[in-house]
């Protein structure tokens, strides 16, 4: 939270904070996070997989579809976007 108190435009702060939330069950505060560091940075493949796995575990099929389309787009080699 220091971070983006201090540069509230990283977009790496966002996504690390998200994925910790999600890892933490806080979903939906997660996705959250993930979302607006996806909107600081919309060339970041981690952002957009993580965000994907998210969505996908939500049920939102045509969102991670999205999401993790783009990953491989930006990354081919990103794994974790492969396997789901």
């Amino acid at each position: 939270a220091e971070v983006l108190r201090l540069d509230p435009a990283n977009a790496r702060a966002y996504a690390n904070r998200g994925v910790l939330l999600a890892d933490r069950g806080e979903i939906e505060r997660g996705l959250a996070d993930l979302d607006q560091a996806a909107e600081l940075d919309p060339g970041d493949a981690r952002t957009l997989a993580h965000r994907g796995n998210l969505r996908a575990e939500k049920g939102d099929r045509a969102g991670a579809l999205a999401d993790l389309s783009r990953a491989l787009e930006l990354d081919p080699s990103l794994v974790q976007a492969w396997y789901n």
